[in-house]
């Protein structure tokens, strides 16, 4: 149904969230560890906030993917992952700088990710969560309560929000457009396939009940169809039929056939007449005529009857 449908694909945009989240946690260890190595720290003290930050988004996308087994509460799942990445890049803005930080740029992807998973109206609200978040590392800053942050001005501080929180906003209307178009886009894609689907069940049911029989033979002169009239009228069943030789299933059109195949069946709705005996032994007389099914490789429909009682 249109709604598990929705629902299976909200769980994959979530699933793929979080793998994407380890891989970006994954890249950011092995920058670190390259850093270290090209520039080893001095003294006996380590800075281990990295690692920490690191390690916890391992922890929780573990825990995350846990929850995403089952298919509820996806909408707070949804929220749940917006909040934690926010807080995580929150956390690593305040370590490296406040305002000056280079990786307060990583705000845009939390809000681009909240695009993808919620609704538009949602995303809006997950902008004005992530620039509350980083509001309050600016306060932090100009209200010199992490003394290890730079001193931040009142001026520089709002200059600061306002230039972020317009860029959120912009990349949550963006991207929430995108998102909703590639929505609408895969659930028109879906509803054709469906009726794709729907169409050749009922070609499949068209074809099975026809009264005349009828074979589809592709180039290589293989059986590759035969609806219930073509089984009854040869006494064979649909396993005894496909897959085999026209040959080795109706010997007698095997030859007039082949002729049609080399002239690119220029006579193929000619009537023709041939005696055939049956796997039960009966004999009986067919009228059939071909059909040429793709033009130039030889693959073609069989429609003959059973005249025996004509």
């Amino acid at each position: 149904s249109q709604a598990s449908a929705t629902t299976l694909d909200s769980k994959r945009t979530l699933v793929w969230l979080a793998v994407l989240r380890v891989v970006l946690a994954s890249a950011a260890l092995v920058v670190l560890g390259i850093y270290l190595l090209i520039e080893p720290p001095e003294g006996p003290y380590i800075e281990t906030w990295q690692y920490q930050v690191i390690g916890v988004t391992y922890a929780l996308t573990i825990v995350y993917l846990l929850l995403l087994r089952g298919d509820r509460a996806l909408g707070t799942l949804a929220w749940a992952q917006v909040g934690l990445d926010g807080l995580t890049v929150s956390v690593v803005v305040l370590f490296t700088g406040g305002a000056e930080s280079i990786f307060s740029f990583a705000y845009i992807f939390v809000v681009l990710a909240s695009s993808v998973s919620l609704a538009r109206r949602s995303a809006f609200v997950a902008a004005g969560l992530v620039s509350a978040m980083y509001w309050v590392v600016l306060l932090l800053q100009m209200q010199s309560i992490l003394q290890t942050l730079p001193t931040l001005s009142l001026s520089s501080g709002v200059y600061s929000f306002v230039v972020h929180a317009s860029g959120m906003l912009l990349v949550a209307w963006l991207g929430s457009r995108l998102a909703e178009t590639a929505r609408a886009t895969s659930m028109q894609l879906a509803e054709t396939a469906f009726d794709y689907e729907q169409l050749q069940e009922l070609h499949a049911a068209i074809l099975r009940s026809l009264p005349t029989g009828l074979l589809t033979i592709d180039p290589a002169g293989r059986v590759r169809f035969a609806n219930e009239a073509a089984q009854n009228i040869l006494g064979s069943t649909s396993d005894e039929l496909l897959t085999r030789s026209l040959a080795s299933v109706v010997p007698t059109m095997a030859d007039a056939w082949r002729q049609e195949r080399d002239s690119d069946f220029a006579s193929a709705r000619a009537r023709r007449q041939v005696e055939h005996q049956r796997a039960d032994g009966a004999d009986i007389r067919r009228g059939y005529s071909f059909a040429l099914l793709e033009s130039g490789r030889g693959a073609c429909g069989v429609v003959f009857q059973d005249l025996t009682e004509v």
